[in-house]
């Protein structure tokens, strides 16, 4: 039971990370691109950048590059995997149903937040509309991306997972 509760804490974990970090990766990628074609494959590589890196700073310690086949992985571990895809679509149909009926929020009370701090309109605009994540369908997905990415880098070099 406490294993059930540490991988939806942990899926919950790297889902809030994520969501968090997107802001200002939409903001560089932004400024980066000028919203061409190339910004979203640009978020979305930088969004699995994301979840290995968070991979990496939180198990640096249990790297290992030597065991790459993936036929010994621990059952359990396959079961983590499973806890945590079960959360994810759980969170994925919530967000779903948040869409369906129709509840947002407004940016308009954030830009005017930035308009005093920043003392510029236009500014404060470019940093709220348009690139503040939406809580919607295809956010998660984009965020969705780093928690892959996270447990693919998981798969590939944590030596903890293997018999």
């Amino acid at each position: 039971m406490q294993n059930i509760f540490t991988q939806i804490g942990k899926t919950l974990f790297l889902y809030t990370v994520g969501w968090i970090l997107l802001y200002p990766i939409y903001i560089i990628v932004g400024f980066i691109t000028y919203n061409n074609i190339f910004w979203f494959p640009m978020v979305c590589l930088l969004v699995a950048c994301e979840g290995a890196l968070i991979w990496w700073i939180k198990n640096r310690r249990n790297v290992s590059t030597k065991n790459k086949s993936l036929k010994n992985i621990q059952p359990t571990h396959i079961k983590n995997l499973g806890i945590q895809f079960i959360v994810a679509l759980i969170l994925f149909i919530i967000v779903l149903m948040k869409e369906r009926y129709q509840i947002y929020y407004s940016l308009i009370p954030y830009r005017d937040f930035l308009e005093n701090l920043l003392g510029n309109r236009d500014v404060a605009t470019v940093l709220s509309f348009g690139n503040v994540p939406i809580i919607n369908g295809g956010n998660f997905l984009i965020v969705s991306i780093g928690w892959g990415f996270y447990n693919i880098t998981q798969l590939l070099f944590d030596k903890r997972i293997r018999r």
